[in-house]
């Protein structure tokens, strides 16, 4: 099975083409006029329009009208009188503020914004979901810029395509500098010289409630490479989701790149309609996640990828995304192609949770401050040294994903119910604390009996 690329052009593409379309039916047409003025033997130049003109008077009235008519706050007793006796509806700026906000802030995760959906890519619920209206954003410049702010700034963003990544890099830095998390879904894709239903077959089982999924693969577009044989777009799609986080890298010594999302805190990456057949790409994307991307997040939850025993190591290489002292997680998959117009969902369970490159200081002031979350508060007391384990406020299952404070071995990176060593520190401990007990009542038992040993030789053998 070949690992190619994608056969859609990215948004920067599609955006140069219609530009480059744009500017050359501008360019025929300034030409076809300039032909016309000279054939006719008319000069190029405007001539200057002479304010005092009553033409120019009138175009000027009529703008201001329509300007006013646009601003409603900002008409005039005068421009209302010239207008008419007619009164136009007006409302205070801070309502329409807050129509606007109730218009943007949807109560569900916002799938592509701004960019055109593939029904392939939604559930049937989320087919359902109702369209934002973007046409508000059309009002004015007010709205506009007051309204993407409340776009941003209010939802929550999923991506199902590269293009719908890239295309968000248009706005400004400020605005997506406000985005915290976001969750990429990367379905992968099949071509074959025809169209046909396969049956996605590996070494392990897809689902738990899902042996094997059914994918759809596409005929191979004539504009490609003449390949031979099916052919998927997966791991390089991975890929190419990666560098469209990344703008591009700065001309400083210290070597910082431009990310996409500069205030970004965690992530989640659903991989669909992945097999162990699918080969991995190895020192390419292992390049982009250590070079271009680098440590991105704080939390990185991963879902869908095959087992770690089936698989060349993928979730080891995806680490290098974490920052250190981060949480990286990975469960089973949370999407199947159900049909060739939309996904199925499928239940999550508990997720693996890995500390990566855990901090081990040797000041023991930094490590005695006990961490702090603002829902979570402060996490509860260990039995270990404070030196040896660390808290982490993160959530361990797909189907709940409320928080909880969870304690991880600084050592292995794994939560403390799951490492063997602290578990036998514990046992260890636990029988110590039996030990003392038992010698300590042993002890009582004694003391006890010499007791009453004494208070038979005081009173001459008889104790009634």
């Amino acid at each position: 099975m070949w690992e190619g690329p994608s056969y859609t052009p990215s948004a920067l593409e599609v955006n140069h083409e219609i530009l480059k379309s744009q500017l050359q039916i501008h360019t025929d047409e300034l030409q076809r006029l300039r032909t016309l003025l000279d054939t006719n033997k008319i000069p190029w130049a405007k001539p200057a329009v002479q304010s005092s003109s009553s033409h120019s008077k009138r175009i000027l009235r009529s703008s201001s009208q329509r300007q006013t008519t646009l601003f409603p706050w900002a008409r005039s007793a005068a421009v209302k009188q010239k207008i008419g006796q007619k009164q136009l509806p007006h409302l205070p700026a801070e309502i329409l503020l807050r129509i606007l906000n109730v218009a943007m802030v949807q109560p569900h995760p916002v799938i592509d914004p701004f960019w055109k959906l593939l029904p392939e890519n939604l559930t049937s619920q989320e087919q359902k979901n109702p369209s934002l209206s973007l046409g508000l954003l059309s009002v004015n410049k007010l709205f506009r810029e007051e309204g993407i702010k409340m776009f941003i700034m209010g939802n929550q963003f999923i991506f199902t395509q590269v293009e719908a990544l890239q295309n968000f890099a248009r706005f400004s830095p400020e605005s997506r500098a406000s985005i915290q998390h976001v969750t990429l879904r990367i379905i992968a894709k099949y071509y074959d010289d025809t169209a046909y239903k396969k049956v996605l077959r590996g070494n392990g089982a897809y689902h738990a409630v899902l042996e094997s999924p059914i994918v759809w693969v596409k005929a191979r577009p004539s504009v490609g490479p003449l390949d031979k044989g099916i052919q998927s777009y997966s791991w390089q799609q991975f890929m190419d989701f990666l560098q469209a986080l990344v703008l591009y890298r700065r001309s400083s010594s210290n070597g910082q790149h431009q990310v996409l999302f500069s205030n970004l805190k965690s992530m989640r990456i659903d991989c669909v309609n992945f097999s162990d057949h699918i080969p991995f790409l190895g020192s390419p994307l292992i390049s982009i996640l250590r070079w271009h991307v680098g440590q991105l997040v704080e939390e990185l939850t991963i879902t869908g990828l095959v087992e770690e025993d089936l698989s060349n190591g993928e979730t080891r290489f995806l680490q290098s995304l974490v920052k250190d002292n981060g949480i990286f997680g990975s469960g089973v998959p949370l999407f199947a192609s159900a049909k060739s117009d939309r996904l199925k969902d499928l239940p999550g369970y508990d997720l693996e949770l890995t500390l990566v490159k855990p901090t081990i200081s040797t000041s023991t002031d930094s490590i005695s401050i006990s961490p702090t979350h603002p829902e979570g508060g402060t996490p509860p007391k260990s039995v270990f040294p404070s030196d040896l384990t660390i808290w982490k406020y993160v959530s361990d299952s797909l189907a709940n994903p409320s928080r909880k404070w969870i304690e991880f071995h600084r050592r292995c990176g794994q939560p403390v119910d799951a490492c063997g060593e602290l578990q036998v520190m514990r046992e260890e401990a636990e029988a110590n604390d039996d030990t003392s007990m038992s010698s300590s009542s042993s002890n009582t038992s004694s003391s006890d009996a010499q007791m009453l040993d004494d208070e038979w030789e005081d009173d001459g053998g008889d104790l009634d």
